[in-house]
């Protein structure tokens, strides 16, 4: 959600108190009436969470986190109710990200590491300074934009990674795919098709493949989407087997053992997680250079 927060020097407490959008949003994920003008605060400040990786005031404690859980599920259901504004929104992102890699990585090399995918992607705002002690000497660049599912990566695919002829792609997404009612099956497939795709246009590229993270806020969800988690990545794991080792699998159980990564909604990163997870990634990012 682009707005208010991408502004520099903006802080929410400006306008809201943490406490009145706390009490906002507890209201508004118990099914009140919140209105729409405190509605769109809560997202501002949501979203200003991700961008820093700090947790505000309202997400803190044990209580924080239920209302945090409560309304990620809330945006959630919102994605499914309304398919084509989300896709708008993301097509959005996807353009603003498009203009600065242009600039970022104009005049480069060809090679290097291009993580893309989901919002684990997308906020991981210190993703090149914790990968370039792991990977010393290799470019990485972060094409991940919003909360995309695995369509909209593939429909973005040719300017956001193609382009920039990365020699190793590290690929996350899927899991907005099932948390908003999508089937397993596509979500394993389009990542097919992206590796497809992929090696028409670089023949020498390999893949890198983030199995799907079973956060406590997909946990909370409940069994199903645990099972619907799980059945994603043995998918992608027979496909990866059968690849000849194009793509590299990274089991993120391991990973996902640590209750102190999380910020607010417990299941997006905050700077230690996002530190684990490049320290995870980097062997089999090495592995395939």
């Amino acid at each position: 959600v682009g707005g208010i927060a991408d502004r520099p020097g903006y802080e929410t407490s400006r306008v809201w108190s943490d406490e009145m959008l706390g009490n906002m949003a507890l209201a508004v994920a118990a099914g009140g009436a919140a209105s729409a003008a405190s509605f769109a605060c809560a997202i501002v400040s949501y979203k200003a969470m991700l961008q820093r990786e700090r947790i505000p005031l309202w997400l803190r404690g044990a209580v924080g986190k239920k209302i945090g859980m409560r309304f990620l599920r809330l945006l959630t259901g919102l994605w499914r109710r309304c398919p084509a504004s989300y896709s708008t929104m993301l097509s959005k992102e996807a353009d603003r990200k498009k203009a600065a890699l242009a600039v970022a990585l104009a005049g480069t090399d060809d090679g290097g590491v291009c993580f893309y995918g989901s919002s684990t992607f997308t906020y991981w705002m210190q993703l090149e300074r914790d990968m370039a002690p792991l990977l010393a000497g290799t470019r990485c660049w972060n094409a991940a934009f919003g909360g995309s599912c695995t369509d909209h990566l593939l429909e973005h695919a040719q300017e956001l990674v193609f382009a920039h002829r990365p020699a190793v792609v590290v690929y996350f997404c899927g899991t907005n795919d099932l948390i908003s009612g999508g089937e397993v099956s596509l979500a394993a497939q389009n990542f097919v098709d992206f590796v497809t795709m992929a090696k028409q246009h670089l023949p020498s590229v390999r893949c890198v493949y983030l199995e799907p993270t079973v956060t406590p806020f997909v946990r909370w969800l409940g069994d199903d989407m645990v099972a619907r988690y799980m059945e994603l990545g043995r998918d992608v794991r027979q496909y990866a087997a059968e690849s000849g080792g194009l793509v590299e699998i990274v089991a993120s159980a391991p990973f996902m053992q640590s209750m102190d990564m999380y910020l607010g909604d417990n299941h997006h990163l905050n700077r230690e997680g996002h530190a684990k997870l490049a320290q995870v990634l980097a062997p089999a990012v090495q592995a395939q250079l």
